[in-house]
């Protein structure tokens, strides 16, 4: 698998179709983790997801989802993205349900909707990235594109609300369908998380937006629209950021780089520029949660770091992976080989070559997929519906 991100890459997936259900001749195809929930697409285009649902993300019966469930009616969908809201692009559009109350839903509104709501705009979406309180995407032009939460979006929001424009919760301004970002600018990927967002450029330029920890020397910039280069002169593939403030890149080169801040029990860990997680490593896929992130290598197997008191780095212990302020990678889920990787705020998945899909970390919401609510510091095998 190409390099991306947990929920947004700018390719579209090449999806093979199969009337079979047995996992080992169809099975999973692609997998992305928000907050406390997942989706994963199926070789047949469909997205089932699972965990909490307390929103809707899950378009599901019930606050709690134990084992995958597809998306009403079966769409078929090439990509989606899982924040508190999920969306996905489709033959027929892009689409996202959930959490709408920052207008993060793109359909003009600021309530939650529990089914598919189509995005305005009639963009060709290409990607698209959720998060905490506003989404992205990359358009067939390679033009960026977001909505939701005014000071999470690159964009200077109106006085009053004009267009697009719309009051939204504690009376903020919030975008209720996409608007450009920096509209002669030409992406390849775009990322959105808890409090930042960040794209690649064409040329491998990473640029990050929001209020806090944008990866420019700076804990934030004076304006939460502007664009800040990251620093290091550093040529990316993707740019993840995490659920809170940690966020990690991936190069042309396949070397991971973190910064932001690590805010977890007995640790703390933090930096305003990049930092190179153990330069030996190269890895083909990338991705972060709250306080951790996880690689995947060429060969396929999965290394983490950073913050493990729920047992999120998968090497069946709950020790730290930071030793002297440098992010060191612990081999995780026992030496299994993985395709591609997702992360949520408190767990992570790995979607092995054969299509079946493993869990590990926290499970209070259902997050592993297993049927059950217990945690696990070891793999666990998500459920084949």
């Amino acid at each position: 698998m190409h390099p991306r991100t947990s929920a947004v890459l700018v390719s579209i997936l090449l999806l093979a179709c199969s009337d079979s259900t047995d996992p080992a001749e169809s099975g999973f195809t692609d997998i992305m983790a928000g907050a406390r929930s997942a989706c994963a697409l199926t070789a047949e285009s469909r997205l089932l997801c699972w965990g909490d649902n307390a929103r809707g993300q899950l378009a599901a019966q019930g606050e709690r989802v134990l084992v995958p469930a597809a998306v009403p009616g079966n769409p078929e969908f090439s990509t989606a993205s899982v924040g508190t809201s999920t969306c996905a692009v489709g033959v027929a559009g892009s689409y996202c349900w959930g959490a709408g109350d920052f207008a993060n839903l793109g359909n003009g509104s600021t309530m939650d909707h529990a089914l598919p709501q189509g995005v305005r705009g009639g963009l060709d979406l290409v990607g698209i990235s959720a998060g905490f309180s506003s989404t992205c995407g990359i358009a067939a032009d390679s033009t960026a594109w977001c909505w939701g939460l005014g000071d999470r979006l690159a964009v200077e929001p109106p006085v009053e609300p004009t267009g697009p424009w719309i009051r939204c919760i504690f009376d903020r301004l919030c975008a209720g369908a996409p608007v450009a970002i920096e509209p002669d600018r030409r992406f390849i990927s775009i990322g959105v998380g808890g409090s930042s967002a960040c794209a690649v450029e064409a040329d491998n330029r990473g640029w990050c937006w929001g209020p806090e920890f944008p990866g420019d020397g700076t804990a934030g910039p004076e304006s939460p629209h502007t664009l800040a280069a990251v620093s290091g002169d550093l040529s990316f593939a993707t740019i993840e950021p995490g659920d809170e403030r940690f966020t990690c890149g991936l190069t042309t080169l396949g070397k991971a780089w973190c910064w932001g801040q690590i805010d977890a029990p007995d640790l703390e860990w933090a930096s305003l520029e990049p930092v190179a997680v153990a330069p030996d490593f190269t890895f083909s896929d990338l991705a972060v949660g709250a306080n951790h992130a996880c690689g995947v290598t060429p060969g396929g197997t999965a290394w983490c770091w950073g913050a493990n008191w729920t047992g999120a780095l998968g090497d069946g212990t709950t020790n730290h992976s930071v030793q002297n302020e440098q992010l060191l990678p612990t081999g995780a889920a026992n030496g299994m080989e993985f395709s591609g990787i997702a992360a949520g705020t408190d767990f992570t998945c790995g979607l092995t070559f054969a299509g079946e899909l493993y869990c590990w970390g926290a499970n209070g919401r259902g997050q592993l997929g297993d049927g059950t609510l217990t945690g696990s510091l070891v793999a666990v095998q998500v459920a084949w519906p």
